[in-house]
């Protein structure tokens, strides 16, 4: 039986007692019943914060790495385990997950494992493709390729369920640096 996002935030907030640490971005009460969880390669994490920026932007929460306290205690104390459950809860409270394709993202051992982990639990996988992307792993090119503002600006719109009714508030936003409009 799926669980909707509040219900996962409740389970998370419950695991937080068990010693975990406590996620500040996630509340009990969101006006958004989408997560977005944003897979990259550390060096994108300028792009991925933009997009994340962007996302939020549109009413719709979204798990960003550097934002998880208790994902950067880990990192800092080298505590592989906690890094792994502090993924796999951000990707376990998401409803989506969107993967920033980069000449970079060949190159990770996190942004596999993420879409995997996100895959096998059921969760929409998006990938969205930065400028002068075409190679692609083939794994990706059956899920939603957004390769465009435009495009990402109708997944978002689709997601708010058309309450964005022609979102379109790229017109001078930084992610024409890294997106096609």
């Amino acid at each position: 039986m799926a669980r909707n996002r509040a219900e996962d935030t409740k389970i998370f907030m419950e695991s937080s007692k068990m010693g975990f640490e406590n996620w500040e971005y996630i509340e009990q009460e969101k006006d958004t019943k989408y997560c977005i969880f944003i897979s990259h390669k550390h060096e994108n994490a300028k792009e991925a914060k933009a997009i994340g920026d962007y996302i939020k932007k549109a009413n719709i929460d979204i798990y960003l790495d550097k934002e998880d306290s208790g994902l950067q205690k880990a990192v800092k104390n080298n505590d592989d385990k906690e890094i792994v459950q502090s993924i796999e809860k951000g990707i376990a409270a998401s409803t989506h997950i969107l993967c920033i394709i980069s000449k970079n993202t060949k190159d990770s051992w996190w942004v596999p494992y993420e879409i995997g982990y996100a895959k096998k639990a059921k969760k929409g996988i998006n990938s969205l493709l930065l400028k002068n992307i075409t190679d692609i792993p083939s794994f990706l090119k059956i899920e939603n390729l957004i390769s465009r503002i435009e495009s990402l600006n109708k997944f978002l719109q689709s997601l708010n369920e058309n309450k964005l009714e022609n979102y379109n508030h790229y017109s001078g936003h930084s992610l024409e640096e890294y997106m096609e409009k």
